[in-house]
């Protein structure tokens, strides 16, 4: 069965003609499937405009039909489920691609000198198999569920395919084998057009080979796709080795990367709630799982957020490990009946399917804590082949059992919350907890945590007093109770930094986190930020990281590394991730507000105001207002910039909308009134301000960074003027704020 291109299914090398559309996406659909479907599933997904019965009825026949042309012994099915396809019965060509990668990602592993030779055919097989997108042409119209999955499953396979090729580019031209690695690029490219990473070593390979039209060409043809698609210039790195090649200058091929030997990694996936009904306990229980192994330094595992989005996966097991790059996958299954508590788990190779072991445990809810504790050590030691002997475990009062289940749904429901609404809800379920324990840590953090969250989102994003006198009550509390309480620290290190500026407190208090938990992926992006108000990105960018292959999928984190590049001036870069979050959540106006913050930076105006076009309600949004005004002002709109301003200002003192005075103090500065611009980070100052722990390095201020009361404000904040990272940040690239700094700076 070829999947792969233009579906088609054949016997002995002949077509077989299976009559209707649906009977192919129904095989394409089992044969990504490691379990067998549920028919209800399945009838959904292929009539969603059918009632039950007829759907189900359409499923019967059209199932009927299929058995009889591939074989029922290849696809079996009862009353309730259907498949799994026998995978040794029928080749596809999509289960040889994914063995395939599993045996690229294997040989990799080993790290020798040898493993390019063994790779290199292996991509070739890959490349080959891959003929076109999945299912091309197949369009099921209504099926729109169906379609989303199509889609998923298309893109899942095509960055297999970019993966495959990267390597065989890099190792081709480690190896000076130009023919393959010029075929590997010039694939790469036919399917990522955008990769400019894979134009510049197509250059490389095409001028070892002597071809160097061919490589001055590849430079204009990646030119021409970037200012076309993305309204952007080849990175600096590209332009030198176009210049090399241009002059005849040596250039080096870079050094194959394999991927770096560590700790062994794994992934819990969120566990099965076999009620249907109470998927919070559920989810509790596997973010409980995470937390006891992320505490182990024997082994990475990766976050919760990252695995939540695993929950009604039809992947196999070897596309989630292959996407979260893990070596282990850990599953299970939770039943909660009564005050009794049943948890199955089985740890799983990832390359190999193994499942290496397995174990039931049920007890009653009140030791529910214990059992979590004992399933992490257990786990963990299967993992890293290490008997734990003699492991104390960590004392703890005991927790009444109501009082858990309250503060696991609200955990629940912050981990969800999309609204003021649902945060508040969350804290009603904390206060139920505290309410029957008030000796509770958990619950004391969670109510920390929620007047965190809700006590920026008034006027100017400025703590309430109410909001400040919780937090420092429940903070208190939480750590009294537990001192080494993970998320305690964070909060006390956010509220440190974000609300009292006081940036060496705000340090030692994600240090204490971090000591106590490594992999805490929240702790991590928080003390990256703080690393970024100093301009310390060396080490913003080290946390950053650690952060993302811990939680490949953070949204926080994605938003920091955004930042980050347009701190660093890698402007482009910084579209990528904003392309990357714009893929994993819901939240376009959002995105398309911090695309406007980059084109504000590069100078690219009208895309701002295009912007704000295709998406009017960004209009809600405070700083999308000062991005407007300054990029009217700076195409000579001046009365326009200088009317939304008026209605800023307006705004801000009826308290009608959520401008803060730091985004009227960036507007003012935008049509040119610096003196008035600097009342209003006065202002912003006075109403403590978050958003002023980032004016060390935000590029917009342009040569107000040099006068005395910018610098004073800084000095107050905590902040040291960044001299040199200033000079290099507003001569170097032009952008709204492109000055010439005296050279007695």
């Amino acid at each position: 069965m070829y999947l792969l291109g233009s579906p088609r299914l054949e016997r002995s090398g002949r077509a077989v003609h299976l009559g209707r559309r649906k009977a192919l996406a129904l095989l394409a659909y089992l044969s990504f499937t490691e379990q067998p479907s549920g028919r209800e599933t399945l009838a959904a997904l292929l009539w969603p405009d059918f009632d039950d019965t007829h759907a189900r009825g359409s499923l019967r026949s059209l199932l009927s039909q299929v058995r009889k042309i591939v074989g029922q012994e290849f696809l079996p099915a009862t009353d309730d489920r259907v498949g799994p396809l026998d995978g040794k019965g029928i080749w596809t060509d999509i289960g040889e691609f994914q063995s395939t990668m599993v045996q690229i990602r294997s040989i990799q592993l080993q790290g020798e000198t040898a493993a390019v030779a063994k790779t290199l055919p292996l991509i070739r097989r890959v490349a080959h198999l891959y003929q076109g997108g999945f299912l091309d042409g197949l369009n099921l119209g209504s099926c729109g569920l169906f379609s989303d999955w199509q889609f998923q499953q298309g893109e899942y396979l095509r960055r297999e395919l970019c993966t495959a090729l990267e390597y065989g580019v890099r190792a081709s031209e480690d190896q000076s084998e130009i023919a393959d690695g010029v075929a590997f690029g010039r694939r790469l490219v036919e399917v990522d057009p955008l990769n400019e990473e894979a134009h510049c070593a197509l250059m490389r390979l095409y001028a070892a080979g002597g071809q160097r039209e061919a490589a001055l060409r590849q430079y204009r043809l990646c030119e021409e796709y970037l200012r076309r698609e993305l309204g952007l210039d080849p990175e600096e790195a590209t332009v030198m080795v176009y210049e090399s090649i241009r002059h005849s200058r040596p250039i080096r091929p870079p050094a194959v990367k394999p991927r770096l030997q560590g700790l062994p990694r794994l992934a819990v996936l969120p566990l099965r709630d076999l009620t249907g009904e109470q998927q919070w306990f559920s989810d509790g229980m596997t973010e409980a799982l995470i937390t006891s192994l992320s505490r182990r330094a024997e082994v990475e595992t990766i976050s919760y957020s990252s695995s939540v989005s695993y929950r009604d996966t039809t992947k196999s097991g070897t596309q989630v490990a292959a996407e979260l790059s893990v070596d282990y996958l850990v599953e299970g299954s939770v039943l909660k009946s009564g005050e009794e508590v049943r948890i199955s788990i089985q740890l799983i190779q990832a390359g190999s399917g193994r499942h290496m072991w397995a174990e039931d445990y049920r007890d009653s809810f009140y030791n529910l804590l214990e059992m979590q504790e004992n399933i992490a050590r257990y786990v963990t030691a299967q993992v890293v082949q290490t008997v734990i002997a003699g492991e104390a475990r960590t004392g703890r009062s005991a927790i009444d059992p109501d009082a858990r289940e309250a503060c696991m749904t609200a955990d629940y429901l912050m981990r969800n919350s999309q609204t003021d609404a649902d945060i508040e809800g969350a804290r009603a379920y904390y206060q139920a907890a505290i309410a029957r324990n008030p000796d509770y840590a958990d619950a004391h953090a969670g109510m920390a945590f929620t007047y965190f969250s809700l006590g920026g989102y008034g006027k100017d994003f400025s703590p309430s007093e109410e909001s400040r006198e919780s937090v420092d009550s429940h903070l208190h509390t939480a750590l009294e109770l537990d001192p080494n309480h993970v998320q305690a620290h964070m909060i006390l290190g956010g509220l440190r930094l974000e609300w009292d500026w006081n940036l060496p407190e705000a340090e030692r208090a994600f240090q204490e986190a971090l000591r106590i938990n490594p992999s805490h992926v929240e702790t991590l992006t928080w003390y990256a930020f703080l690393k970024m108000a100093f301009c310390r990105f060396d080490e913003t960018l080290e946390l950053l990281q650690k952060a993302q292959r811990l939680d490949p999928i953070s949204l926080v984190t994605l938003v920091h590394l955004h930042r980050y590049y347009c701190a660093v001036l890698q402007y482009r870069r910084s579209l990528r991730v904003l392309d990357r979050i714009d893929e994993l959540y819901p939240r376009r106006d959002t995105i398309a507000n911090y695309r406007a913050w980059v084109y504000l930076l590069m100078g690219q105006y009208q895309n701002v105001i295009d912007i704000g076009e295709v998406w009017p309600e960004l209009q809600r949004f405070g700083s999308y207002r000062s991005h407007l005004i300054y990029a009217r002002a700076k195409l000579g709109k001046t009365n326009d910039a200088l009317e939304l301003l008026g209605e800023m200002k307006t705004d801000y003192e009826n308290a009608a909308g959520a401008d803060a005075a730091y985004s009227v103090a960036l507007g003012c500065y935008g049509v040119g009134h610096e003196s008035e611009a600097l009342e209003w980070l006065e202002q912003a100052y006075r109403n403590r301000d978050g958003a002023l722990v980032q004016l060390a390095h935000r590029k917009p201020w342009g040569e107000l960074h040099w006068h005395p009361h910018f610098q004073e404000i800084l000095g107050r904040i905590g902040l040291e003027p960044q001299l040199e990272y200033m000079r290099r940040a507003l001569n170097s690239t032009p952008g709204p704020a492109s000055t010439v700094i005296p050279s007695t700076l």
